[in-house]
This record gives C-alpha cells, structure tokens and sequence, in this order.
C-alpha cells in the first residue's frame, strides 16, 4: 500500500483519499506563484515556459544554485524512456532526502514507458504527480500549481530499498533459449512472491504466412526484465514488470509491425500457476541453423511444430 500524506490549504477545504491525506492545519499555505517553477526544456514548449514565465534547464541538469538559495521550488523532470526512469527516481529520491517536503517534484512522461510499478516506485521516491504522455501542457501546468500547493512527505529510503521493492529482478533483456526462458521466468516468480511486482506470460501465434523468422526480425525488445523465446512455431515472452491493462503497450513497444499484423492468437497468464503451468506443459523443439538445413538431402523435411504431419507426396 503506498500511503503519502500531503498538507493541502484551501479555506476549510478537507480531502483525503488512499493515495493523498489533504487536510486544513490551519496554516497558510504558499501560493502557487511564490514558488519558483523549474521545468526541463525537453519537458514543455518555449512558448509554455515564456507564457507561464518558468525557468528551464537541460534534460535532468536542475540548476542546484536555486535550491541552495531557497530550497522551496517545483521541478518538472521529463522521462523520455525506459531508461530513464532509474536516473530520475534516484534524482527524486536524492533531493527529497537532502531538502525534504520544500522540493516538489511533477514527471513528464514524453513517450508510453511507465509501467504500475514504475509509478509507484517514482511516487515512494516523492514525487508528486506523474503527467502521462498523451496528456497535454495545459494538463502539466495544472499538476505544477497542484505540486505548488501540496506537500508531499520525504520517505528517506536509500536507494537500494527504493529498487528492490520495485524493480523487476530480471536482468536480461530480449531473445534467449527455452531452457534459459523458462528458468529466468520461474525465477522470477518465485523471487517477486513478497514484492509490489506483477508480471504477465504472452503466448504469440503467428500468421502461417508469417515464417518465425521475420517475427522475430520485427522484435526490438529494450527494456530490461522483457524477455522472449522461440518454441514449437510461436514466440512467449516474459513481461516481468506490468499490469495486464499494459500488455497491449507493451507489445506496441516491443514489435516494429502492429502484432495484430504478425499474429493471429494471443494468450496472456497473469498468475504465477498459470504461467508455471503452461511453461511444464510446453515442449521445447531445437531449431537448426541454416548452416545445417543446408545440409540435408533434399527429400528430408524438418516439422517446424509438433503438431505438422510428414506428407506422402505421391498421394498429392
């Protein structure tokens, strides 16, 4: 459960919800310009920093000097993909802990990277509100006056903590062997069993005019903790860090061509015995590398799935 309590003054106003505890202590609060707002250029447009008069700096590069002078600031940091969700939970994380509840900070997501566990590991850092990518600027200026208005709690966890309660602990990354699939998978379950992970098993049948080859072509699998094999004339892969509602993102993600070009049958596994068994069930079929094909006789076929049959071709 991921309860942060934030101080919100408005009047007599009282709100509360899971997430965020606002409540009126009979304190004023700061108004949203009296605090200085700074927004990385990658972030938002020229013309919303000159409208809304906001300071802008480079990518992550937050100009410390205004911190040092005055600790109180909101800060908008852009997350452009999956790797830069780490660097930016550790720079949340690290300035909540070295300034406290005075340093606010919004995430701009500008391409569909985080994931359920993300968010949360970017709100334990402290961060306030996290603009999704199809949100538009005027949303993103209505989360920076929120941000001014609200007090989000340090939570003062080290970084090792912070990861290890979110991160898959999938290292690997892209097509492995079966043997090497099914090993990592189970792994991981067993690993995530006391953790806020949640993973998912997709199971890819491809067209028959589709080879499995040009499948896999179209694969461009970058995130780590995804991973995928090739068995018995389809592709499994390995989600271990998502939510079923983010399958479908996903797979946008990991294939050039739409999946509904490449594939006509998808099967998803959310829970652990699910996915444990259909990975006992499944048998693994080795295939031969072109090399090898090469050197067969002519007549001899290889079945590229236990289910095709050997045909008498003086019956045809």
């Amino acid at each position: 459960m991921f309860l942060k309590v934030v101080l919100y003054q408005d009047g007599n106003t009282r709100l509360e919800n899971k997430l965020f505890v606002l409540s009126d202590d009979g304190k004023s609060r700061p108004q949203q310009g009296t605090l200085p707002v700074l927004v990385s250029s990658q972030a938002a447009s020229k013309e919303f920093l000159k409208t809304h008069g906001f300071h802008s700096f480079d990518a992550h590069d937050f100009p410390s000097s205004v911190l040092e002078t005055s600790s109180k600031a909101v800060v908008v940091l852009p997350c452009r993909g999956f790797d830069d969700i780490r660097p930016v939970a550790k720079i949340i994380l690290d300035n909540k802990n070295l300034y406290g509840d005075s340093i606010h900070f919004v995430v701009k997501e500008l391409s569909p990277c985080i994931r359920y566990n993300d968010f949360h590991m970017l709100i334990t850092a402290g961060a306030q509100s996290i603009v999704e990518h199809n949100r538009n600027e005027a949303a993103l200026y209505d989360q920076i006056r929120l941000a001014s208005i609200t007090q989000m709690e340090a939570s003062y966890l080290n970084e090792p903590s912070l990861f290890e309660q979110f991160e898959s602990p999938v290292r690997e990354s892209g097509f492995v062997s079966y043997s090497e699939f099914k090993s990592i998978t189970l792994n991981a379950i067993e690993l995530c069993q006391n953790t806020q992970i949640e993973y998912a098993l997709v199971e890819l049948i491809p067209y028959s005019s589709v080879p499995l080859n040009e499948v896999v072509s179209y694969s461009k699998m970058k995130r780590r903790g995804d991973i995928a094999c090739q068995i018995d004339g389809r592709v499994l892969i390995f989600f271990s860090s998502l939510r079923r509602y983010e399958i479908h993102q996903a797979l946008l993600n990991v294939f050039a061509v739409a999946p509904s070009e490449l594939f006509i049958d998808e099967i998803q596994l959310t829970t652990a015995e699910t996915i444990i068994d259909r990975l006992s069930n499944l048998q693994a079929i080795d295939y031969l590398d072109k090399s090898e094909t090469d050197t067969l006789e002519a007549d001899t076929a290889i079945p590229m799935s236990r289910y095709a049959k050997p045909v008498d071709w003086d019956d045809v």
